[in-house]
Protein backbone atom coordinates (compact mmCIF):
# COMPACT_ATOMS: atom_id res chain seq x y z
CA UNK A 1 0.00 0.00 0.00
CA UNK A 2 1.85 3.24 -1.31
CA UNK A 3 0.38 6.39 0.57
CA UNK A 4 1.09 9.75 -1.68
CA UNK A 5 0.38 13.35 -1.04
CA UNK A 6 -1.05 16.24 -3.60
CA UNK A 7 -1.22 19.77 -2.97
CA UNK A 8 -4.39 21.54 -3.42
CA UNK A 9 -3.81 24.82 -4.91
CA UNK A 10 -6.54 27.15 -5.00
CA UNK A 11 -6.17 30.44 -7.91
CA UNK A 12 -5.82 33.63 -5.63
CA UNK A 13 -5.31 36.38 -8.18
CA UNK A 14 -4.53 34.62 -11.84
CA UNK A 15 -0.90 36.14 -12.97
CA UNK A 16 -0.19 36.10 -16.99
CA UNK A 17 3.08 34.11 -17.85
CA UNK A 18 5.41 35.12 -20.22
CA UNK A 19 4.67 34.27 -24.06
CA UNK A 20 5.17 30.46 -25.02
CA UNK A 21 5.80 29.65 -28.51
CA UNK A 22 2.53 28.31 -29.26
CA UNK A 23 -0.87 28.91 -30.52
CA UNK A 24 -4.08 27.60 -27.79
CA UNK A 25 -6.84 26.60 -29.06
CA UNK A 26 -10.38 25.22 -27.53
CA UNK A 27 -10.99 21.53 -28.57
CA UNK A 28 -14.65 21.42 -29.81
CA UNK A 29 -15.91 17.54 -28.35
CA UNK A 30 -16.90 14.81 -30.73
CA UNK A 31 -20.32 13.40 -30.67
CA UNK A 32 -21.63 11.87 -28.24
CA UNK A 33 -24.04 10.04 -29.86
CA UNK A 34 -22.49 9.48 -33.27
CA UNK A 35 -18.21 9.20 -32.09
CA UNK A 36 -17.26 7.81 -35.60
CA UNK A 37 -16.51 11.76 -36.94
CA UNK A 38 -13.89 12.33 -34.17
CA UNK A 39 -12.52 15.76 -34.63
CA UNK A 40 -8.70 15.39 -34.92
CA UNK A 41 -7.72 17.78 -32.42
CA UNK A 42 -9.53 15.87 -29.74
CA UNK A 43 -7.47 12.50 -31.02
CA UNK A 44 -4.33 14.37 -30.88
CA UNK A 45 -5.23 15.96 -27.31
CA UNK A 46 -6.19 12.54 -26.21
CA UNK A 47 -2.86 11.15 -27.69
CA UNK A 48 -0.90 13.88 -25.32
CA UNK A 49 -1.57 11.62 -22.34
CA UNK A 50 0.92 8.86 -22.84
CA UNK A 51 3.68 11.90 -22.38
CA UNK A 52 2.27 11.87 -18.69
CA UNK A 53 4.17 12.33 -15.66
CA UNK A 54 8.17 12.84 -15.41
CA UNK A 55 10.36 12.46 -17.92
CA UNK A 56 12.70 9.28 -17.20
CA UNK A 57 14.26 9.40 -20.87
CA UNK A 58 13.10 6.10 -21.97
CA UNK A 59 11.34 6.81 -25.42
CA UNK A 60 9.25 3.48 -24.73
CA UNK A 61 8.32 4.58 -20.99
CA UNK A 62 4.37 5.16 -22.51
CA UNK A 63 3.98 1.58 -23.33
CA UNK A 64 3.16 1.61 -19.66
CA UNK A 65 0.12 3.87 -19.57
CA UNK A 66 -3.02 2.55 -18.12
CA UNK A 67 -5.19 2.23 -21.91
CA UNK A 68 -8.23 1.82 -19.96
CA UNK A 69 -8.02 4.29 -17.43
CA UNK A 70 -7.32 6.68 -20.04
CA UNK A 71 -9.92 5.42 -22.23
CA UNK A 72 -12.59 5.90 -19.44
CA UNK A 73 -11.32 9.56 -18.77
CA UNK A 74 -11.65 10.10 -22.19
CA UNK A 75 -15.04 9.24 -22.22
CA UNK A 76 -16.01 11.60 -19.24
CA UNK A 77 -14.11 14.25 -20.53
CA UNK A 78 -16.52 13.59 -23.76
CA UNK A 79 -19.89 13.57 -21.82
CA UNK A 80 -18.94 16.49 -19.78
CA UNK A 81 -18.02 18.83 -22.68
CA UNK A 82 -20.43 17.72 -24.73
CA UNK A 83 -22.98 18.86 -21.63
CA UNK A 84 -20.48 22.58 -21.43
CA UNK A 85 -19.49 21.63 -18.45
CA UNK A 86 -15.56 20.93 -19.61
CA UNK A 87 -13.23 22.29 -21.86
CA UNK A 88 -10.30 20.84 -23.29
CA UNK A 89 -7.06 23.28 -24.69
CA UNK A 90 -4.73 22.22 -27.09
CA UNK A 91 -1.48 23.47 -27.68
CA UNK A 92 0.43 23.32 -31.15
CA UNK A 93 3.63 24.32 -32.13
CA UNK A 94 4.90 23.94 -35.68
CA UNK A 95 1.70 22.41 -36.54
CA UNK A 96 1.57 19.66 -34.37
CA UNK A 97 -0.21 18.99 -30.75
CA UNK A 98 2.24 19.26 -28.05
CA UNK A 99 -0.01 20.03 -25.09
CA UNK A 100 -3.23 19.49 -23.92
CA UNK A 101 -4.81 20.74 -20.30
CA UNK A 102 -8.44 20.49 -19.13
CA UNK A 103 -10.92 22.53 -17.25
CA UNK A 104 -13.94 21.13 -15.94
CA UNK A 105 -16.47 22.74 -14.04
CA UNK A 106 -20.11 22.69 -11.80
CA UNK A 107 -22.00 25.86 -14.02
CA UNK A 108 -21.98 27.04 -10.11
CA UNK A 109 -18.92 29.05 -9.47
CA UNK A 110 -16.30 26.12 -9.29
CA UNK A 111 -13.89 25.31 -11.91
CA UNK A 112 -10.42 22.55 -11.31
CA UNK A 113 -8.03 22.13 -13.67
CA UNK A 114 -6.80 18.72 -14.82
CA UNK A 115 -4.82 16.53 -17.28
CA UNK A 116 -2.58 19.17 -18.01
CA UNK A 117 0.37 17.23 -20.33
CA UNK A 118 2.96 18.73 -22.32
CA UNK A 119 4.99 16.65 -24.76
CA UNK A 120 8.84 16.31 -22.81
CA UNK A 121 10.74 17.99 -26.13
CA UNK A 122 8.60 20.83 -25.29
CA UNK A 123 8.71 21.32 -21.65
CA UNK A 124 10.45 23.97 -19.99
CA UNK A 125 9.40 26.96 -23.12
CA UNK A 126 6.55 27.50 -20.99
CA UNK A 127 3.51 25.93 -22.70
CA UNK A 128 1.94 24.29 -19.48
CA UNK A 129 1.59 28.05 -17.99
CA UNK A 130 0.19 28.94 -20.88
CA UNK A 131 -2.25 26.40 -21.28
CA UNK A 132 -3.73 26.68 -17.79
CA UNK A 133 -3.55 30.47 -18.19
CA UNK A 134 -5.94 30.58 -21.02
CA UNK A 135 -7.92 27.76 -19.76
CA UNK A 136 -8.90 29.79 -16.47
CA UNK A 137 -9.24 33.17 -18.24
CA UNK A 138 -11.50 31.68 -21.03
CA UNK A 139 -13.39 30.34 -18.24
CA UNK A 140 -13.63 33.38 -16.15
CA UNK A 141 -14.52 35.30 -19.16
CA UNK A 142 -18.33 33.11 -18.83
CA UNK A 143 -18.24 33.01 -15.10
CA UNK A 144 -16.27 35.98 -13.47
CA UNK A 145 -16.46 34.61 -9.65
CA UNK A 146 -15.41 31.67 -10.62
CA UNK A 147 -13.17 30.11 -8.10
CA UNK A 148 -10.44 27.32 -9.44
CA UNK A 149 -8.54 24.86 -8.42
CA UNK A 150 -6.32 22.00 -9.03
CA UNK A 151 -3.96 19.19 -8.04
CA UNK A 152 0.12 19.22 -8.12
CA UNK A 153 2.88 16.40 -6.07
CA UNK A 154 4.62 18.63 -3.49
CA UNK A 155 7.61 20.63 -4.87
CA UNK A 156 7.11 19.43 -8.29
CA UNK A 157 7.68 21.18 -10.76
CA UNK A 158 3.79 21.46 -11.72
CA UNK A 159 3.32 23.13 -8.30
CA UNK A 160 6.09 25.71 -8.81
CA UNK A 161 4.46 26.44 -12.63
CA UNK A 162 0.76 27.05 -10.70
CA UNK A 163 2.19 29.11 -7.52
CA UNK A 164 3.57 31.66 -10.60
CA UNK A 165 0.15 31.92 -12.01
CA UNK A 166 -1.54 33.08 -8.86
CA UNK A 167 -2.27 30.11 -7.37
CA UNK A 168 -1.87 29.24 -3.27
CA UNK A 169 -1.81 26.26 -1.58
CA UNK A 170 -4.67 25.17 0.28
CA UNK A 171 -4.43 21.99 1.58
CA UNK A 172 -3.00 18.35 1.66
CA UNK A 173 -4.93 15.24 0.32
CA UNK A 174 -3.35 11.54 0.88
CA UNK A 175 -4.19 8.95 -1.72
CA UNK A 176 -3.63 5.26 -0.77
CA UNK A 177 -2.91 3.34 -3.77
CA UNK A 178 -2.05 -0.65 -4.28
CA UNK A 179 0.81 0.63 -6.59
CA UNK A 180 2.67 4.30 -6.60
CA UNK A 181 1.87 6.26 -9.33
CA UNK A 182 2.85 9.97 -10.50
CA UNK A 183 1.02 12.89 -11.40
CA UNK A 184 1.22 14.71 -14.46
CA UNK A 185 4.04 16.96 -14.48
CA UNK A 186 4.06 19.85 -17.84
Amino acid sequence: LALEPTTVLLLHDLVEPPLAPVAIAPVPPPSVIDPQPTDRRWHAATVLYRYDGEDTGDPDAWRTWDEEFVAWSVDVQRELAAAERAQVWVAQRHGGPVGRATLVHDRQGLGAVEDVIVHPVHRGLGIAATLVHTAVRAQRHLEPDLRVGLGADPGSRAERIYRRLGFVPHATVWSASRSSRKSSTP
